[in-house]
């Protein structure tokens, strides 16, 4: 398989989504919401879960990329 195939999976694996993968990422708009809800309440906001269940996905791809929808 070539390097260019890998990349136009909307599956990462184990690699984190970013703010650029935000229309492959999906499935978290419950989790995206209340996070948002809690940023908007509370400056301090403690995100914490194991390692591997997508907080970093959920802040970038999902949080951060809504966020930055909205401000525009």
């Amino acid at each position: 398989m070539s390097e260019g195939a890998l990349t136009t999976t909307p599956y990462k694996g184990l690699m984190p989504y970013s703010e650029e993968d935000a229309p492959f990422f999906f499935g978290r708009d419950l989790e995206r919401e209340i996070i948002i809800a809690n940023l908007m309440t509370s400056r301090l906001t403690l995100f914490y879960g194991p390692s591997g269940v997508g907080k970093s996905s959920v802040l970038r791809a999902g949080v951060a990329h809504h966020l930055r929808r909205l401000a525009r």
